[in-house]
């Protein structure tokens, strides 16, 4: 029978970080405004879909020029791609009204505290 033995020195003395309440708080604080700073791209990016779908009709208007994705299949490829930011844009919502309801009354007193320390103009959780 073969048999290991480690030497004390090299066992781990310290068990590593402990995590309390705060540092929970500050990963779904994280998690909040990572979440409303994609959405607001998203939305930032509806916006310029949006253009380009109404300068891209324009344009082909102006030619006498169908656009022929749409004779196809009835939609544009801008339009697929408004109703695909469209429907991101809900996710984040749906996650970030997720992230909110999941908070306590003190968390929530919590993170407008870290918010306020991290340079926030105000203490509520992005919506």
């Amino acid at each position: 029978m073969l048999t290991m033995s480690v030497p004390t020195s090299r066992m781990p003395t310290d068990p590593g970080p402990t995590f309390t309440r705060s540092d929970a708080l500050t990963t779904k604080h994280d998690m909040l405004l990572e979440t409303a700073t994609r959405r607001d791209e998203a939305e930032a990016l509806l916006r310029v879909l949006m253009e380009a779908r109404e300068s891209s009709e324009r344009n082909l208007a102006s030619i006498g020029q169908p656009d022929l994705v749409k004779e196809v299949t009835g939609r544009s490829s801008i339009d697929n791609a408004i109703a695909s930011t469209k429907r991101l844009i809900e996710s984040f919502n749906r996650v970030l009204a997720d992230l909110r309801d999941g908070l306590e009354p003190e968390d929530a007193e919590l993170l407008a505290e870290i918010r306020a320390q991290n340079g926030t103009q105000n203490g509520a959780v992005p919506g």
